[in-house]
């Protein structure tokens, strides 16, 4: 006989994967459709904020944020918000035991830090990682929660905001993600920091 209660669970599951999903594949064409300059809604974001928030949320392992600095860039909180969520969602998922975000700004350029003590990923691997809908070996599967575009979304976040994102090994032991984003970047049409409007 069928345990019912475990098929409903089962069908949820997979009903917010698909949801994600899709949520996922909507912003991605969004954020391909802009460019950098086009890019609305735009204002001064304390990252250093979302990364400390997020930080604090619970998960499958704690996250250090002992190494986050003050760090102010331009753009959108929304999906800078995004950007480290999925990069925490993924270091969580991949970790044995620490995920440590580390945040600082030096000569007008942000770094963020997010690093895992997981399994690693293969260096013939850490390009690919950011294609939509990879997952791979080690279990980045389903069965682990992924949807295989929240790295290509961290990417395009990161781009629309004149950055980058790459992946490496982790003092950890585990990946280790790097997005540096210009801190006075003015691709984006609104007022430079600290000027009124």
């Amino acid at each position: 006989h069928a345990d019912w209660n475990d098929v409903a669970q089962r069908a949820l599951q997979e009903q917010q994967r698909l949801g994600n999903s899709v949520d996922a594949l909507v912003t991605l064409s969004s954020l391909s459709e802009m460019q950098a300059s086009q890019l609305q809604a735009s204002q001064p974001v304390d990252l250093d904020d979302i990364v400390l928030e997020i930080a604090q949320r619970p998960g499958k392992v704690p996250v250090s944020a002992a190494n986050v600095s003050a760090a102010r860039i331009q753009g959108r909180p929304d999906l800078l918000e995004r950007l480290v969520r999925n990069l925490v969602d993924n270091a969580q998922r991949h970790a044995n035991n620490r995920v440590e975000v580390t945040l600082g700004s030096t000569d007008g350029v942000v770094q963020l830090l997010v690093d895992d003590d997981g399994n690693g990923i293969a260096q013939a691997d850490r390009e690919r990682v950011f294609d939509r809908f990879t997952r791979l070996d080690e279990g980045r599967s389903r069965d682990r929660g992924g949807t295989g575009l929240g790295l290509a979304m961290v990417r395009s976040i990161a781009e629309r905001h004149g950055g980058t994102v790459h992946c490496e090994a982790s003092p950890l032991g585990g990946a280790r993600f790097v997005v540096e984003l210009p801190s006075d970047y003015q691709g984006i049409a609104t007022p430079p920091l600290g000027r009124k409007i």
